[in-house]
């Protein structure tokens, strides 16, 4: 069964497109949504995951809660909160960057066939062109001039 794709690839770049939203469409990789946090649950202004700027990209920082298909997908999209003003967004994070881990697989009384892991991430380097329909945008609309903002 071929996987839908997470609503948010809807604002890839080209590239991103290409990279990411394609292959899932092909079956060829699988996403995950890594936003809920013990604190916060998903509301992104109390997100307590970082995003802080780091040689041409990003470093994450912190952990996020039930993330469904965490087992099996092979990249995230990850919300934190970046910059000194701490603007909610999005990355594309491959799974297996160094820094990301498992803390732990709750079990889940369902019939779902995958699980909800918590992953924690220390230092996760992510480059700029993985930020997701752009900077502060995780909760309004995507940046001018992406693939679907108005202008």
């Amino acid at each position: 069964m071929v996987w839908r794709p997470a609503n948010a690839l809807s604002f890839c770049t080209p590239e991103q497109r290409e990279r990411y939203l394609v292959p899932v469409i092909r079956g060829a990789r699988r996403d995950c949504y890594a936003v809920s946090e013990e604190g916060a649950g998903s509301d992104p202004q109390n997100q307590q995951t970082t995003a802080t700027k780091a040689g041409g990209g990003w470093l994450l920082n912190g952990e996020k809660w039930f993330v469904t298909v965490g087992d099996h997908a092979d990249f995230m999209i990850v919300l934190a909160a970046a910059g000194e003003d701490r603007a909610p967004t999005l990355f594309l994070v491959d799974k297996d960057t160094p820094g990301i881990a498992v803390k732990r697989t709750p079990r889940f009384m369902h019939t779902f066939v995958y699980e909800h892991p918590e992953f924690t991430f220390t230092d996760v380097y992510v480059p700029e062109q993985n930020l997701l329909g752009g900077l502060g945008r995780a909760t309004t609309s995507p940046a001018p001039g992406s693939p679907r903002s108005a202008s």
